[in-house]
């Protein structure tokens, strides 16, 4: 600092000072790239997080409404009803003549076309 240092010293420390630089900019750069990923990682999970928000506020007011049209209706659709319900215990049990019986099936066969009808 003060004009002591030889030539030959002097050049190794400008060198060495140059290479630290080099060094402290690569670093910084990269610093700088990971910071950025961080804040994009934030700002993505917020947005996800919104839109999960919305999407879970959304569904309950759509099943709040429909549990409110089925209310309306149902109490509708019970005085219309003309097919008196029959008296049960609460607990079904086999069918007894299932072939008398339009609501029941007979066969096997039976229970495979109404499995099929719906879709298994």
């Amino acid at each position: 600092m003060h004009g002591r240092l030889e030539l030959q010293q002097f050049k190794d420390l400008c060198h060495r000072i140059d290479d630290l630089l080099s060094q402290v900019e690569g670093d910084s750069t990269e610093l700088r790239t990971q910071l950025t990923n961080i804040l994009m990682a934030q700002d993505f999970q917020d947005l996800t997080g919104q839109i999960i928000r919305r999407v879970i506020t959304l569904v309950s007011e759509v099943e709040t409404r429909l549990v409110e049209i089925l209310k309306v209706f149902s109490d509708e659709q019970q005085p219309i009803t003309t097919k008196p319900k029959q008296a049960t215990s609460g607990v079904e049990g086999p069918i007894i003549n299932p072939h008398e019986r339009d609501d029941a099936v007979a066969s096997q066969d039976e229970v495979d076309d109404l499995l099929s009808s719906l879709g298994f």
